[in-house]
C-alpha cells in the first residue's frame, strides 16, 4: 500500500507538473501573440498569413485588421471568402489576371513576389495597393506565406499630381519667350527651353551635362561675380547686363536674371537663369543717344548759325562803308599816286573779306553754294594761314603744290574739306608730333583707272593728298571713318562728323575721297575732283565805267553812315536820292507822294519795319514799282520770298559800284515800258 501511495503521489506531482508547464507554454504563446500583434499594428498596411497545403487547399492564418480600412470589408467576412479565386475579385479587371499569374508564378518558385495593382471596393473605390509576399516551406510541402498589403492610394494620387505640376512646369518653361537655362552647382546643363535654342543655336542634346563656353572674355570678370553674389545672396536672386555669343558667334546683348534653387536637404542645387534679349533695345538706345548728339550738334550749328548771322550783318555794313568810300575816294585821287594804289588794296581787301563772310554763312547753312571755279592751290594756302596758329608747334607743314589747275565748286565747302582733313590729321599727331605733308596734283584716269576709281568717269583729276605720321586707323574701324558721328575720339574731342561732312562735300562735287592707314603708320586722305575749265573769277578790282541815270531812288538804310556812302554814289552816278534811316519815315515819305520815285531800294534788317515788310507796303500802293532789297546774309529773305512779293532783285552786302551802279541801270532799264497814270 505504502508503494502505491507513493506510485499515486508521484503520478499527481507528474500530472501538476504537466498542467504547470503547459499553462506556462499558453502564457508565453499569449505573450509572444501580443508582441506579434503589438509589432503588426507598427507596421503600415495589414499582415496576412496565408499556407497553401499540399493538399491544395488554402488556409488564411493570420489577417490584421488594418485590412478593413484597405479593403473596405470586417475581418470576419473576408475569412469567410479566402480562397485566392474569391479574393482576386476584389482585384479590379484589368489587373486581375495580372495578380493571379504572379502570384502562381511565386509559388511554383519559391521566389517572393511583389506587385502593385488595383482593388475594388464594394462601395465602388478604387485603391492603389502594393502587395508583398516571402513564402517559406513546411516539411510537409506547404508553403506558408507571409504577406504586406499596402494602401499606396494616396502615394499614386500624390506622385500623379507631382507628375501635372512637373508637366505644367516644363510648359511653361518652354512656352517661355526667353531663352531660360537650368545649371547645376558646377554650371553644367541640365535643362534648356526652345527659346534657348532659337536664340543661341544649341540644342538640348548638346549641351546638357556640360558647360555652355559663350560668355565673351570681356564680360567673364562680371558674370563670375554675378554667380558668387547669388549663391552668397539670401534672396538667392540677382539681375545683372551682360553679353553673351550665339553659336554662329553672333554678339546678343542680355538682360540676366538668376534664381538658385535648393536640393531637399537645403543645399544648394544649382540655378535657373533667364536672359532676355535686349540687343534692339540696345541698338535704339545707341541710336536715340546718337540722335541726341545729333540734336545738340544742329542745336550748337544753329546757335552758331544765328550769331554768323548777326555777325554778318553788322561786319558786312561795316565793309560796305570801307569799300564805299574807298571808290569815293579814287574818284577824286590822282591814279598815278601812292594813295591810288593803297584804296585799291582796300578795296580788294574789303572783297576778300567778304568772301570769307560768305565762307563763314556756308559753313553755318545761311547762304547757298557758290558752284565757281575754284584754284585748289590758292584755297589750300589760304587754309593753311587759317589753320597753323591753332596747331602745335610740334607739328611740321609740308606743302607741295604740283598743279594751278582749277575745279568747279563752293570755294566754302571746299575750304571746309580742307580745314577737316588736316585738323583730323593734326589731331592724330598731337601726342607725338609729326609732318602734315598736303600735295596738290593732277591726274588723268583713262578707262581701265576710271574703273579703279570706283565710278568717276575718265578724264582729268585734280588730286588733293593730306599725310599725316600720327597714330594711323585700325582696320576694323577704317570702314566706318566716314560714318555720320562715328568717332574714336573722347568725349569734347569730336563729334564725329568732320569725316562724314568732308566726304558728303567731295561727293556733291563730283569727286571721291579714300583713305589709306595702318596703326602707328600714319594716314594717307586722298580727294580727287574734275578739273574745270572754266575761267576763274577775278578778285582784283578794277576800276570799270559805270552805267549811270536820272531816275528818283528812295534809299533806305538803318545804317547812318551806309545811308550818306550810298547816297553818295547814286548821286554821283546822276540819280536823284531820298534817303532815310528810318523805315516808318521812309514809308511815310512814300505814302504821301508815290509817283515822286522810281526805285526802292532798301535794307532788310531794319527796326520797327523790315525790308520787305516795306516793300509790301509799297508794292501795294504802286504795284510794279523796281524794288531792289540789299541784305547782309539770305537767312531773311530768299529768291522765292522775294519774287513772291515782287521784288526784282536782292543784293548782298557789301557791293562795289560797279555792281550796284549796274544793277540799278539794268532794273530801270526793264521797267521802262510800265505806264504811270
Amino acid at each position: 500500500m505504502a508503494g502505491l501511495g507513493i506510485g499515486l503521489a508521484l503520478l499527481m506531482v507528474q500530472m501538476i507538473s504537466a498542467v504547470m508547464r503547459k499553462a506556462g507554454l499558453a502564457r508565453q504563446l499569449a505573450e509572444s501573440k501580443a508582441v506579434f500583434e503589438d509589432l503588426v499594428s507598427l507596421i503600415p498596411g495589414c499582415v496576412y498569413q496565408v499556407v497553401d497545403r499540399h493538399d491544395g487547399k488554402t488556409d488564411l492564418k493570420y489577417l490584421d485588421s488594418a485590412v478593413e480600412e484597405i479593403v473596405g470589408l470586417p475581418v470576419e467576412k473576408i475569412l469567410k471568402i479566402h480562397e485566392l479565386n474569391h479574393l482576386a475579385d476584389l482585384v479590379h479587371p484589368d489587373d486581375r489576371q495580372a495578380v493571379v499569374d504572379g502570384i502562381r508564378k511565386a509559388a511554383s518558385t519559391r521566389m517572393e513576389w511583389e506587385q502593385e495593382f488595383r482593388i475594388v471596393r464594394p462601395d465602388g473605390k478604387t485603391k492603389w495597393v502594393l502587395s508583398r509576399l516571402k513564402p517559406r516551406e513546411l516539411e510537409d510541402g506547404s508553403i506558408y506565406w507571409t504577406g504586406l498589403l499596402l494602401d499606396m492610394t494616396d502615394a499614386r494620387q500624390a506622385e500623379s499630381t507631382l507628375k501635372a505640376q512637373a508637366d505644367e512646369h516644363r510648359a511653361v518653361f518652354q512656352a517661355a519667350p526667353d531663352p531660360m537655362v537650368v545649371y547645376d552647382t558646377e554650371g553644367r546643363v541640365r535643362y534648356l527651353n526652345s527659346a534657348f535654342t532659337r536664340v543661341f543655336g544649341w540644342t538640348m542634346e548638346e549641351l546638357v551635362g556640360r558647360k555652355i563656353d559663350y560668355v565673351p572674355e570681356q564680360n567673364l570678370a562680371e558674370t563670375m561675380e554675378a554667380i558668387r553674389e547669388l549663391y552668397a545672396n539670401p534672396s538667392g536672386f540677382i539681375e545683372f547686363e551682360s553679353r553673351r555669343i550665339t553659336k554662329k558667334g553672333d554678339i546678343r546683348d542680355l538682360a540676366i536674371s538668376a534664381a538658385m534653387y535648393r536640393k531637399p536637404d537645403g543645399t544648394a542645387g544649382g540655378m535657373v537663369v533667364n536672359l532676355r534679349d535686349i540687343s534692339d533695345q540696345k541698338r535704339a538706345q545707341e541710336e536715340r543717344r546718337r540722335l541726341e548728339v545729333r540734336l545738340r550738334q544742329a542745336q550748337k550749328m544753329e546757335t552758331i548759325g544765328t550769331l554768323a548771322g548777326g555777325i554778318a550783318h553788322d561786319f558786312n555794313n561795316i565793309l560796305a562803308a570801307v569799300i564805299g568810300y574807298a571808290e569815293l575816294s579814287l574818284k577824286i585821287i590822282d591814279k598815278e599816286s601812292q594813295a591810288y594804289n593803297n584804296l585799291l588794296k582796300i578795296i580788294e581787301a574789303g572783297i576778300r573779306a567778304k568772301d570769307l563772310v560768305h565762307q563763314i554763312l556756308a559753313f553755318s547753312r545761311q547762304s547757298e553754294p557758290e558752284m565757281v571755279p575754284v584754284r585748289m592751290a590758292g584755297l589750300v594756302k589760304e587754309s593753311l594761314k587759317l589753320l597753323r596758329p591753332t596747331l602745335p608747334t610740334s607739328i611740321e607743314i609740308d606743302v607741295h603744290i604740283g598743279s594751278q589747275a582749277k575745279v568747279l565748286g563752293d570755294p566754302a565747302q571746299l575750304q571746309q574739306v580742307i580745314m577737316n582733313l588736316c585738323a583730323n590729321a593734326a589731331q592724330a599727331m598731337e601726342e607725338r608730333g609729326g609732318r602734315l605733308s598736303i600735295s596738290v596734283f593732277e591726274q588723268t584716269l583713262d578707262d581701265t583707272s576710271a574703273v579703279d576709281g570706283h565710278g568717276l568717269a575718265p578724264g582729268s583729276y585734280l588730286t588733293l593728298m593730306i599725310e599725316d605720321q600720327g597714330v594711323g586707323i585700325a582696320p576694323g574701324v577704317l570702314d566706318r571713318i566716314f560714318d555720320p558721328f562715328f568717332t574714336t575720339k573722347p568725349p569734347g574731342k569730336g563729334t564725329g562728323m568732320g569725316l562724314a561732312v568732308a566726304h558728303g562735300i567731295v561727293t556733291a562735287h563730283g569727286g571721291r575721297i579714300t583713305v589709306e592707314s595702318a596703326p602707328g603708320r600714319g594716314s594717307v586722305f586722298r580727294v580727287q575732283l574734275p578739273v574745270s575749265s572754266k575761267e576763274e573769277n577775278n578778285r582784283r578790282y578794277e576800276e570799270d565805267e559805270v552805267p549811270t541815270g536820272h531816275e528818283s531812288i528812295l534809299l533806305v538804310d538803318d545804317e547812318p553812315s551806309l545811308v550818306e556812302m550810298t547816297k553818295t554814289i547814286l548821286e554821283k552816278l546822276g540819280y536823284k536820292v531820298t534817303a532815310f534811316d528810318d523805315s516808318e519815315e521812309a514809308w511815310t515819305a512814300f505814302r504821301d507822294r508815290p509817283w515822286d520815285f522810281d526805285l526802292l531800294i532798301s535794307d532788310m534788317t531794319m527796326p520797327k519795319m523790315m525790308g520787305d515788310q516795306l516793300a509790301r507796303l509799297v508794292l501795294s500802293l504802286r504795284p510794279g514799282l523796281p524794288v531792289v532789297i540789299l541784305t547782309g546774309y539770305s537767312e531773311k529773305i530768299s529768291p522765292e520770298k522775294s519774287r513772291a512779293l515782287g521784288v526784282r532783285a536782292v543784293l548782298y552786302k557789301p557791293l562795289t559800284m560797279k555792281t550796284l551802279g549796274t544793277k540799278v541801270r539794268r532794273i530801270l532799264d526793264r521797267s521802262k515800258g510800265e505806264s504811270i497814270p
